[in-house]
């Protein structure tokens, strides 16, 4: 099987990627072009960038890569990797392994990361109230069949990040067919007029949680994975994990 996985960047860098992976620019449009491989070729949202961050490369994807068996994202500082201790993007998953565990399940993720709080409440550190209000109300009116998942990934705690993934295309093909929709309709009720940068990113942390509802909906065997971050060695993961632990210690 053929295995392509995009690794997002949205600057010039210099990273030795392993075989099956390509460094994808996104943004393209807005800047200057400093990989052939972007996002404002073909049939393409480059210009949504700015409010839909990486899903401009998932877009890409779905409608321009039709020759890749199994397809997948990354980011140009995180990869999804079988290793414990290393953080290098030569370590990422490969080929052999993804076909073989896409025998048995039918998507890879990152491990889920779990909050103190709902959902609900959690995203709104990031997306505005309303904005929320127009997602619910679409995914009730339009999508029925998708409400009880919505509500459950939303009252509860924990969530997939980054629109990280590995899967057979088509699978990718049906999700991004159901995710543009729902954004689509998003955007025709939000106003982002006086939105800070942060907010204006809304569809791209929305779509993490959209993610976790879709994979609910359909019952998908999920195969989690370590999520490496480059610029984290293993000391400092260590660090922070002994630092959690101890908030945690103290907050009984």
């Amino acid at each position: 099987m053929s295995m392509k996985i995009y690794v997002v960047a949205h600057k010039r860098i210099k990273i030795k990627l392993q075989e099956d992976y390509e460094l994808f620019q996104v943004n393209a449009v807005n800047r200057p072009i400093f990989c052939e491989n972007n996002d404002a070729t073909g049939d393409n949202i480059s210009s949504k960038n700015p409010n839909y961050c990486e899903l401009t490369a998932v877009y890409w994807i779905w409608k321009n890569d039709n020759e890749s068996d199994i397809v997948g994202l990354a980011h140009y500082r995180r990869f999804l990797t079988k290793k414990i201790f290393s953080n290098s993007p030569v370590t990422a998953i490969k080929r052999r392994a993804v076909e073989k565990y896409l025998r048995k399940y039918d998507i890879l993720l990152p491990r889920p990361i779990k909050f103190d709080m709902p959902v609900r409440e959690q995203i709104k550190e990031s997306v505005y109230e309303n904005d929320l209000v127009c997602l619910n109300d679409i995914i009730a009116n339009d999508y029925p069949e998708y409400l009880d998942d919505y509500e459950s990934v939303l009252n509860g705690k924990q969530t997939y990040y980054c629109n990280i993934m590995i899967c057979k295309k088509p699978l990718w093909n049906k999700y991004c067919e159901w995710l543009f929709a729902v954004l689509n309709k998003l955007e025709t009720r939000i106003d982002m007029t006086g939105y800070d940068d942060t907010h204006r990113r809304l569809y791209g942390y929305l779509s993490e949680r959209l993610l976790t509802v879709f994979v609910n909906r359909h019952k998908l065997k999920v195969k989690t994975l370590r999520m490496s971050f480059s610029e984290i060695s293993f000391f400092g993961r260590l660090k922070n994990r002994l630092r959690k632990l101890f908030y945690k210690v103290r907050s009984f």
